[in-house]
């Protein structure tokens, strides 16, 4: 993923000043739109689409637990969401992975440091 498109300062300066810009003259004046904001169909969408038995590697919070979640969990959730667009942070935690490492072809080599690669599993939410 982080391969799939280059990385110019140029480019994502002008991506994020952009961004900035449209922030400063939506959101802050209180004149989001309902497409800037994310509803608690939203949420259950994106929780029913979750595949189970999967948990991440920070908390080990289940998607079992998303997928059967009360619709207060859902309400919550959305308000969660809708802060950190609003104020543009989000809690350390959903920030943090753990890195681990996948066996690309399990008929080579164990030893092999190439048939290794490495995924970050990220907060479940």
């Amino acid at each position: 993923m982080y391969n799939s498109v280059s990385y110019d300062v140029n480019d994502i300066n002008l991506v994020w000043n952009e961004l900035e810009k449209n922030i400063a003259i939506s959101c802050k004046t209180g004149v989001c739109k309902a497409s800037d904001t994310i509803n608690v169909d939203d949420v259950i969408t994106a929780a029913l689409g979750l595949k189970p038995h999967k948990a991440d590697g920070i908390e080990n919070v289940s998607s079992g637990g998303l997928i059967n979640g009360c619709f207060g969990l859902y309400v919550y959730l959305a308000l969660l969401f809708n802060a950190i667009i609003l104020h543009g942070v989000s809690p350390n935690k959903m920030l943090l992975s753990t890195l681990v490492s996948i066996q690309k072809n399990r008929k080579k080599s164990f030893n092999d440091t190439n048939n290794y690669m490495t995924i970050a599993l990220g907060s479940i939410v």
